[in-house]
């Protein structure tokens, strides 16, 4: 899953450097005059968010990522070209009847942030920050930032969102509340983005 989100993310900078931004009511616009051809409800689509979308050589690219409850979920993205209004590729998925794959019905974490960033710091094998500065605003609005702390090379940041536990086998069992981390150990090269369960601390998925 990471793979794919990984091209997605790789497609649309190669894509987007000479391209021309479009505004996410345009792009929900594109989307909802060929909803019946995509395949998508008009729920789908009001249970999303455009995370990029521009104009490139006369083709329109639009990225959906599926959220719920306000909170976006990582990696469950749609991925569509059109041309000329008309959509000629339609890529990724959605989680169907989210309700039932949940840990939490009112996605508000039982674990604080302060929490979360002590059990990544842990996973991380860095000592744990005694305390945290309040939190800053970010260009993400879904993101803060707690700054650079003793053992890390870079800002420590946060998310709540929704984070896909998946099998051996590569499928999603269910989609747990989380909060993402952001930890860059200074005495390594890693750079981890921790998905930390938001009602038990448990550590879901790491993406380095």
């Amino acid at each position: 899953m990471n793979k794919i989100f990984l091209f997605f993310m790789a497609l649309s900078f190669s894509y987007g450097v000479q391209a021309q931004k479009m505004n996410e009511s345009a792009a929900k616009e594109l989307v909802f005059k060929n909803i019946q051809k995509i395949g998508m409800s008009e729920k789908d689509l009001s249970a999303s968010f455009v995370s990029n979308a521009y104009s490139n050589e006369g083709t329109d690219m639009v990225y959906l990522n599926q959220e719920h409850k306000g909170l976006r979920i990582l990696n469950q993205m749609k991925v569509f070209a059109f041309k000329n209004g008309n959509v000629i590729s339609n890529s990724g998925s959605f989680f169907a009847d989210l309700n039932k794959l949940t840990n939490n019905a009112t996605g508000v974490p039982a674990l604080g942030v302060a929490a979360a960033i002590g059990y990544a710091f842990n996973e991380a094998k860095i000592p744990a920050p005694a305390s945290l500065k309040s939190p800053e605003a970010t260009n993400n609005p879904r993101k803060n930032s707690f700054g650079k702390m003793p053992g890390v090379s870079e800002e420590v940041t946060s998310e709540l969102l929704w984070a896909p536990v998946v099998d051996a086998g590569g499928s999603a069992t269910a989609v747990r509340l989380a909060w993402q981390i952001q930890v860059a150990p200074s005495n390594s090269a890693d750079w981890w983005l921790m998905q930390v369960d938001a009602v038990n601390g448990k550590i879901i998925s790491k993406i380095n």
